[in-house]
C-alpha cells in the first residue's frame, strides 16, 4: 500500500498594530489613530494584545472595543482591566477571517477621553490560499 506524503508548509503567525494617542489622535469614542495597520485581506486573526503605554483618563466607566474595519476583535472590556500603566492583557479575540474591504485597525471607546496612549497588537495568519504549496512562499 502506498501513501501520498503531503508537505505542512510552516505558516508563521504575523503581527499588526495601531497606537491611539489622545495627544495625536484626539479624544473622540470611535477612531482610526494615525498610527495603524491595515491587515491582508483573508488574514485570520487569532490573537489580540492591549497594552496601556500612558495612563487613559475619561469619564464614568468606559469599554474600549479594538476593531479592524467594521470586525470586532474581542467583546468590549471594561477600561478598568487596562488601567494599570505599561501594562499588557490578552483579551481572547473572535477567531474572525477578514473578508471586508476594510481592514484597518480602529479603537472605539464608549465615552469620550482627555488622555493617554493604547497600543494594540492583533496576531494573524494568511489563509493557505496565500502559500505557494510549492515552494512554501507567500504569493
Amino acid at each position: 500500500m502506498a501513501f501520498k506524503i503531503t508537505p505542512v508548509v510552516d505558516r508563521q503567525k504575523q503581527y499588526a498594530s495601531a497606537v491611539w494617542d489622545f495627544f495625536v489622535d484626539g479624544g473622540t469614542t470611535a477612531v482610526i489613530p494615525k498610527t495603524t495597520t491595515s491587515l491582508p485581506l483573508g488574514a485570520i486573526i487569532v490573537d489580540l494584545t492591549i497594552e496601556n503605554v500612558r495612563t487613559v483618563v475619561s469619564g464614568g466607566t468606559p469599554t474600549l472595543k479594538i476593531k479592524v474595519g467594521s470586525n470586532e476583535i474581542a467583546a468590549a472590556a471594561v477600561w478598568a482591566d487596562y488601567k494599570v500603566l505599561n501594562n499588557a492583557v490578552n483579551p481572547t479575540p473572535t477567531p474572525k477571517k477578514i473578508t471586508d474591504d476594510d481592514r484597518v485597525i480602529n479603537f472605539l471607546f464608549s465615552d469620550t477621553t482627555t488622555a493617554g496612549s493604547v497600543a494594540a497588537t492583533i496576531g494573524y495568519f494568511l489563509p493557505a490560499d496565500y502559500m505557494d504549496l510549492d515552494n512554501g512562499q507567500i504569493t
